[in-house]
């Protein structure tokens, strides 16, 4: 046989085995290197199946390679050694150092790498040249065909279609009586449910009269708030015209304090007149031999009137915080002035964008249903049911939430202009009738 020719060795076993084994260790050696090399071997065969059986320790196999222009490298495999214990060492290139990663099975993949084979690519290279020999050149075709499906796994397709032929065989199906009951079954429950169109139809007029009690809802939820806000301010003015009732003042507040400053000058006045006339009294009694001294006023008149103008103060003192009140009034209105709108006017605008501000509002209400509809489908329309990706979903959401935003805006932008233009309306109403109790 002209091996050399093809690249191949012939390897020839002598069996001194006096039993009835034909092993003779041709397939050990390749064992051995398949373990050397991967940590496997083709039968199976457990690691420690590979100690001596009378001095299970000290197993220890070399291998070396050389890849095409690459390096070299020499691999040793230790199993239960009394000096490596178990393990792998990878040495390059005749390096004493060890380049094996931490773990067996790691150092396991990296001799994999080196070699750039895996563990099947190597199977073959190996068993196929060796142990299925004869098969492949003596075999017949179907023998060849089932090896080769064997080892490549080329039959799992069809090993797997027969199973499921036997599964299916295993499910025990319906008798044609059950099929009739469970379509008679099926009928009835159709029956029971109606006209599809009926069903759409009752669903759309729920729909639609879930609409309008959303609307009612945030119509009387405005008027509400609106009813609150009006009796807030009513409270307020009514305070209001309780202080304005308890005041009636006639006097302007500069005037009274002019008023008492002056009776006050007066009565210090007086009474220092007061008392320079009891001195004088003293003189006079004992002046009286000496002329005729006589006062002008007596004593007992200038004690009346010093008590009159004391009066008259304590009565402007009780005048005087009313005054002030009526100043701060009278400031207050001063502040009001601004308010110069015309009321019609306004009133006419508050009533635009209150009904502005109830369309907007209905809107965003749609906006919300369709956008909680868009948000629970999986893959149809919400509207027309047909087919709808992912994609279309977010897209249609993503314009709805926008446009959602933007109408909100616009109701928040209403709401402050009828909040600012009712306070405004308020101010007026309470300046017109601050200058009629002022009147009175």
């Amino acid at each position: 046989m002209p091996l050399e020719d093809q690249g191949l060795v012939l390897i020839r076993g002598e069996n001194h085995d006096e039993g009835d084994s034909n092993g003779s260790g041709k397939t050990t050696l390749f064992e051995l290197l398949a373990h050397t090399l991967t940590g496997k071997t083709s039968k199976g065969s457990k690691r420690n199946d590979l100690l001596n059986l009378n001095a299970p320790k000290d197993y220890h196999t070399q291998a070396s390679f050389r890849r095409s222009g690459g390096s070299h490298y020499l691999v040793d495999q230790y199993r239960k050694h009394h000096e490596h214990g178990t393990g792998v060492q990878i040495r390059i290139d005749g390096s004493k150092k060890d380049n094996a990663p931490d773990g067996y099975d790691a150092a396991q993949r990296k001799v994999l790498e080196y070699m750039g084979l895996t563990w099947g690519a190597f199977q073959g290279q190996l068993y196929l040249s060796q142990k299925y020999t004869h098969t492949m050149i003596e075999g017949k075709p179907s023998e060849k065909q089932a090896y080769l499906s064997s080892y490549f796994g080329l039959d799992s397709i069809e090993s797997m279609i027969v199973d499921c032929k036997k599964r299916i065989q295993s499910v025990p199906l319906p008798d044609e009586s059950q099929l009739k009951d469970m379509l008679s079954h099926t009928q009835s429950e159709l029956d029971a449910l109606g006209d599809i169109d009926e069903v759409r139809e009752g669903i759309d007029s729920k729909k639609e009269e879930q609409s309008k009690l959303q609307k009612r809802v945030l119509d009387v939820s405005m008027r509400l708030d609106l009813q609150r806000k009006a009796s807030e301010v009513f409270e307020e003015r009514k305070a209001w015209l309780a202080i304005l009732s308890k005041w009636k003042l006639t006097m302007e507040s500069a005037d009274i304090k002019a008023t008492l400053s002056r009776y006050r000058k007066k009565s210090a006045e007086a009474k220092a007149h007061l008392a320079s006339l009891k001195t004088r009294e003293e003189l006079v009694a004992k002046l009286e031999d000496l002329g005729d001294v006589k006062s002008s006023r007596s004593y007992d008149e200038i004690s009346l009137e010093i008590e009159s103008i004391d009066t008259d103060i304590r009565s402007i003192e009780r005048a005087l915080p009313q005054a002030d009140k009526r100043s701060d009034i009278e400031a207050k209105l001063a502040s009001l002035d601004k308010c110069s709108e015309d009321p019609t006017e306004l009133e006419a605008q508050l009533s635009e964008q209150t009904g502005r501000r109830s369309k907007l509002s209905r809107k965003v209400t749609v906006l919300e249903s369709e956008i909680n509809s868009l948000e629970s489908i999986e893959e149809k329309c919400p509207t027309c049911s047909r087919p709808m990706g992912h994609d279309e979903r977010d897209s249609m959401l993503a314009t709805k939430k926008k446009r959602l935003d933007l109408t909100v805006t616009k109701v928040d932008g209403i709401s402050d202009f009828i909040d600012e233009t009712s306070d405004v309306l308020d101010l007026i109403n309470y300046r017109t009738k601050l200058e009629e109790e002022l009147k009175e």
